[in-house]
């Protein structure tokens, strides 16, 4: 992320030109001129020794930068004048006159912010060149600022991170109204710079974007990656919580396995490390016990645990560790709601850490949206994101800061959808669940291992599995159904104004907005059939794979009966 720093200017004496202040503008630390509240900061910013012989200085709706202070002063005073606020007549020459000291102050009479000072600055490992740095802080000014504010830019490249110094008027060049500013007050008594974050985030935007032009980066992360992520997290803090409580109530390190095995954990103490493994979820891979606990490799080696049970004086029975043990594992698992398809002409530009989606909300406002790159996952020449309900995400205007927003997932769906003709999926979490278990079974029964009952334990979640998936088809079969009836209903009311309220009604109790329109209806009823027939598929292919993961069990189970009566009889 680009470096960002805001100040406000209350004073135009902070703003003018002294000539001593010139002589000493090399030597002088950006420290030491923000103590001084910003004096003299044209000629700061205009310093040859920082601007490759002013090159790198340039402005917006300034004629000559350097009189910008005076063009500043212009402007305010045009405003005002145009208000006919703070005019006075003069006796001495009988013509009304204006008083400048308004300049600098609020219609309350207070000290008004005459400008704002606003920095950008970019680590050398960005590879940028001075000239791309000032481009990106014209471009995110013109942003920031809808250009309607005059603003002066200078690049300094005097330090090893080149920086961007911004003076903005705070008088709006085609209005006259001041900048409306934003800082809010938050519950807990501190302050949040709101105008000053839609800065960083516009800035991010632009620079990431001039980035992947010099290196263009794929995204680390998806969310296939990130998922697994969570899942090994997943297994790795229910070992930890089942071997922290195993050592509480252990008295030797024998006893320590064997209740081990009584709440499904598999402990492997035959290796240079200790391993463990879960038996009654699809774990696959056995986990290093140095993996468990970052900073302490050893906490779960065999030596440290029997150094924690050493003392133990307790004798608990295998029933009575069952009954005791419950599970505290807090980690959810980042699932989602919806899938949405994404074309690349609607991806912006990509960045490591996530995706800019174009928006368009108007012919006036149009902008993008960031997405992280662990909601997203590509496709075949095109990518898939997947949200839950409740996400929000940050939509950059390209005209104005001012319609900058936080807009929920329904609405990025909706403009998504739109925009590419796709459809978004309803997704049922049993789908995931049906995958997982089928995969996990099919690994331990394909390459014959039987861990204990670990593969009891899958079979019962994959039947259970199962079960939830048709009851979900036949509950998806019933919604779809009475929504089809209420569309009905809904066709019907457009012509028979007397059962409006009774189909609004009907629409508020199956948790769907009264006034939603018949084409929206159908669109979601859609969505479902697309989910149901999804979930079917997943359905129907599970119950092939478990008859096809009887016929290899049963095999297996053949060959071992065969092979013991063979042992037995020699």
């Amino acid at each position: 992320m680009v470096y960002t720093k805001h100040f406000n200017i209350h004073t135009m004496k902070h703003l003018n030109q002294t000539e001593s202040y010139i002589k000493n503008a090399d030597k002088t630390l950006i420290d030491e001129i923000e103590a001084q509240h910003l004096d003299n900061l044209f000629p700061y910013i205009a310093n040859d020794d920082k601007t490759l012989s002013k090159q790198l200085i340039s402005g917006h709706h300034i004629v000559n930068v350097q009189n910008a202070i005076e063009e500043f002063y212009a402007t305010k005073e045009m405003a005002l004048r145009q208000n006919g606020t703070y005019l006075e007549f003069d006796f001495k020459t009988g013509k009304m006159i204006f008083n400048k000291a308004a300049i600098e102050k609020n219609r309350k009479g207070g000290a008004a912010i005459v400008g704002h000072h606003l920095i950008q600055s970019f680590s050398p490992e960005d590879n940028l060149t001075p000239e791309q740095i000032h481009e990106i802080g014209r471009k995110t000014m013109e942003e920031f600022s809808g250009g309607e504010y005059e603003f002066v830019i200078a690049t300094h490249v005097d330090k090893d991170h080149i920086h961007n110094h911004i003076i903005m008027n705070s008088t709006n060049f085609m209005t006259g109204k001041e900048y409306p500013w934003k800082v809010i007050k938050l519950e807990n008594g501190n302050f949040k710079n709101v105008s000053k974050e839609n800065f960083e985030k516009i800035s991010d935007k632009v620079a990431s974007k001039y980035g992947a032009k010099i290196i263009q980066k794929e995204p680390k992360t998806t969310r296939t990656k990130y998922t697994k992520w969570q899942v090994e997290n997943l297994y790795k803090n229910k070992i930890k919580s089942r071997i922290d409580f195993l050592v509480a109530h252990s008295k030797s390190i024998d006893d320590f396995i064997e209740k081990a095995a009584a709440l499904n954990l598999h402990v492997d103490f035959n290796q240079k490390h200790s391993r463990f493994k879960l038996l009654d979820e699809p774990q696959i891979k056995m986990t290093r016990g140095r993996s468990l606990e970052k900073g302490q490799p050893d906490k779960y080696s065999k030596e440290n645990i029997e150094e924690m049970i050493k003392g133990n004086d307790l004798d608990y029975s295998i029933d009575a560790i069952q009954m005791l043990y419950k599970e505290k594992v807090d980690i959810e698992i980042d699932n989602y709601d919806y899938q949405i398809k994404i074309e690349e002409w609607q991806i912006s530009h990509k960045t490591e850490k996530g995706y800019y989606i174009n928006l368009d909300f108007g012919v006036n406002n149009k902008g993008q949206v960031f997405v992280p790159a662990f909601k997203m996952d590509p496709g075949d020449n095109c990518y898939y994101l997947y949200l839950k309900t409740k996400d929000f995400f940050f939509y950059t205007s390209e005209n104005k800061e001012q319609n900058n927003k936080y807009i929920p997932a329904d609405i990025l769906i909706k403009q998504m959808t739109t925009n590419n003709g796709s459809r978004p999926l309803y997704k049922e979490p049993v789908i995931d669940t049906l995958k997982e278990l089928v995969t996990a079974v099919n690994f331990l029964a394909r390459n014959g291992i039987s861990d204990g009952n670990q593969l009891e334990n899958l079979e019962n979640k994959l039947q259970s599995s199962s079960e939830e998936a048709y009851n979900t088809l036949q509950e998806l079969d019933i919604k779809i159904a009475e929504l089809t009836n209420i569309a009905k209903s809904l066709l019907l009311a457009e012509n028979d104004s007397s059962i409006v309220s009774d189909v609004q009604q009907q629409l508020i109790e199956h948790g769907i907005g009264k006034n939603i329109s018949y084409d929206n209806l159908i669109e979601k009823i859609e969505t479902y059939k697309d989910t149901r027939n999804l979930l079917n598929m997943e359905f129907e292919r599970t119950l092939k794979e478990i008859e096809e993961y009887k016929k290899i069990k049963y095999v297996s189970d053949k060959y071992d009966s065969e092979e013991k009566n063979n042992r037995t009889s020699i």
